[in-house]
């Protein structure tokens, strides 16, 4: 019997920069599975080309922030763009497995070609496209995120099999009438790139506060940038590295500049490009101290954040604002916790740990230990679990 599959990935994503595609498309190349990754289109990216093992066919499609209406726009256009590409593609050489990536939820239709032809198709919910939205942008539960449930509803009920993120998110979709028999658990653990050993401080004049990720108010940045001005006080070689996931991140960077004038932090706040997800490494070597300082709000109060847990596998210890699902895996002994929205918290944790490089070390070390319960083998494992119920092989 044949066991080797082949398996089409889709993501609206850049999927250099998207480190849960990477993992999925190279655990399945490294085990011999043909892989074709379908994706958005950087303006530096070429078209199609091989990447340690994974073939990447690419969308011209640039992604930038913006309202309600430019995303719908931006969803419809690229599931056009993606079911074309993906359908060529079926008709080449015929995948056994179609794995999709939200957002969009109903991005799962592009596999309807492939579909009709045998294949199996797979939804990851990455996040719960109503909640994410409510957080985007300030909504109560009224039509909109009426019609996105819909469409969450349909996609889930097409696919085959679902896979998410967490058990927090489970019980969302389950709460909304989606079988959890269905659904699979996955997590959004590191891989081996991000463990890089035993690991000292670094040397540098600055004490380094490193936040890299998706560059949005939900983020609460502008609550650090102004601990920074507090903290700078008692610890002046305080200096925070902002690093986004877009090139295009809306006009929320455009208020931090602006921030960042007014306070007179210029040397001391460092807009820095998005990069590869084999660069993170590098720059997480250069930190002293991961910062994750989201709001409470429907959507952040669910989510265990992958920057967190690539941070926690480095080495670095993290300043995190206090929210549920973070504390269900990690206590007061293993993060630097303050409460979301208090600045004067978190400057002064800020001070804190610049001055206490053994408070960091600890903090680091304690924080690693959840990987003894939960780490990208074990969770590799479940993903190939899911694709072998589904194909018999």
């Amino acid at each position: 019997m044949n066991n080797k599959l082949r398996v089409g990935m889709v993501v609206h994503a850049y999927y250099l920069r998207d480190a849960r595609v990477i993992r999925y498309a190279e655990a399945l190349a490294n085990e011999g599975h043909e892989v074709s990754v379908v994706c958005l289109q950087a303006p530096e990216d070429t078209p199609s080309e091989q990447v340690n093992g994974v073939d990447i066919y690419r969308v011209r499609f640039e992604r930038k922030r913006g309202g309600k209406l430019w995303y719908i726009w931006e969803y419809i256009w690229s599931f056009v763009l993606f079911s074309i590409r993906l359908s060529q593609l079926e008709l080449k050489q015929h995948f056994d497995v179609i794995h999709v990536h939200n957002m969009p939820d109903f991005l799962i239709f592009s596999g309807f070609i492939p579909r009709l032809r045998g294949a199996k198709l797979i939804l990851d919910l990455h996040d719960p496209m109503p909640e994410l939205f409510m957080s985007k942008y300030d909504l109560e539960r009224g039509f909109i995120i009426r019609v996105l449930e819909f469409q969450e509803r349909i996609s889930c009920w097409y696919a085959d099999a679902l896979i998410t993120v967490d058990q927090s998110f489970k019980d969302i979709f389950i709460r909304r009438g989606i079988r959890g028999d269905k659904i699979n658990l996955v997590r959004n653990m590191p891989d081996n790139r991000f463990y890089l050993g035993e690991r000292e401080l670094p040397s540098s004049e600055h004490f380094t506060l490193l936040f890299a990720g998706t560059i949005a108010e939900r983020y609460q940045l502008h609550d650090v940038i102004k601990a920074v001005k507090i903290a700078r006080q008692q610890a002046p070689h305080v200096f925070f590295r902002i690093v986004g996931k877009l090139d295009k991140e809306g006009e929320y960077p455009d208020q931090l500049q602006n921030l960042v004038h007014e306070l007179q932090l210029q040397n001391a706040v460092e807009f820095h490009p998005p990069v590869p997800l084999n660069d993170m490494p590098n720059l997480l070597r250069q930190a002293h101290l991961g910062v994750e300082p989201s709001r409470h709000d429907p959507y952040t109060d669910y989510v265990l954040p992958l920057k967190l847990l690539e941070c926690v596998a480095a080495g670095v210890p993290c300043l995190v604002s206090r929210r549920p699902t973070i504390e269900n895996y990690f206590s007061d002994e293993d993060l630097a916790y303050f409460e979301p929205g208090d600045i004067e918290g978190i400057a002064a944790r800020i001070v804190e740990l610049a001055q206490s490089p053994e408070k960091l070390k600890t903090l680091a070390d304690n924080a690693q230990r959840v990987f003894e319960r939960y780490n990208w083998i074990k969770e590799k494992a479940s993903y190939f679990d899911t694709i072998n119920r589904l194909t018999g092989k």
